[in-house]
């Protein structure tokens, strides 16, 4: 079974993983074919892409299905979110070229991100992390991997362009384990705003996900 995991974590958020195994011939033979996502893979060339593009469309197809509702497609707009077509539910996606990740809310905005643990992490880092984030990570790699995604997926859910990861996502100190939460701060629009953001590992793999916090100073 492709869906490696599905969770619902209330009666209005799920989120779940795939694992891209299939050939893109047999991931066209699951999606439900829709004008809004063909336009968008007919416009990817590389084939591994198009795969971890289309795989993650076809998680979301699953999970809306948990919710007995219609996919239609996924749309963006002008800031770059998505957004599902014909549905007022709120959508994140993220892919890799193993592992697609989605997660849905009936209301509130959420963000997903799932990545490698790979040593590439090292030279990124520096540009994502304040000094004392950095300080704290102590050239873990896996520690490197938890912040990139938990900061990615803040933000997704902010869905601000320029918004920077050094200077404006903040995520607490945190010791490492095989899932856990994290609590991150988005500094934006003369105003903070708290989260709390999830996290595992997959295998040689870091999820994170996110959805809106109740917390403002």
């Amino acid at each position: 079974m492709p869906l490696s995991k599905s969770e619902c974590i209330n009666d209005s958020c799920i989120w779940g993983i795939w694992e891209i195994n299939e050939t893109l011939e047999e991931l066209y033979h699951l999606w439900h074919p829709n004008e809004h996502d063909n336009s968008y893979l007919l416009s990817i060339s590389h084939e591994g892409r198009r795969k971890q593009t289309l795989a993650s469309r076809i998680l979301v197809q699953y999970l809306l299905h948990h919710w007995e509702k219609p996919y239609q497609g996924i749309l963006k707009n002008w800031q770059g979110r998505p957004l599902l077509a014909e549905h007022e539910y709120y959508v994140s996606v993220s892919h890799t070229e193993r592992y697609a990740a989605a997660i849905l809310h009936k209301s509130s905005p959420v963000g997903i991100d799932i990545e490698p643990v790979k040593e590439k992490m090292r030279r990124i880092i520096p540009r994502v992390l304040s000094p004392q984030e950095y300080e704290h990570a102590q050239d873990d790699i896996e520690k490197y991997c938890v912040y990139w995604c938990a900061k990615e997926a803040l933000y997704k859910l902010y869905s601000q362009r320029q918004l920077s990861f050094r200077d404006q996502i903040y995520v607490e100190n945190f010791d490492i384990y095989e899932n856990g939460t994290l609590f991150g701060t988005v500094k934006a629009d003369t105003h903070n705003t708290s989260y709390t953001i999830f996290y595992q590992k997959i295998t040689s793999f870091i999820v994170a996900y996110t959805f809106k916090g109740e917390i403002s100073t």
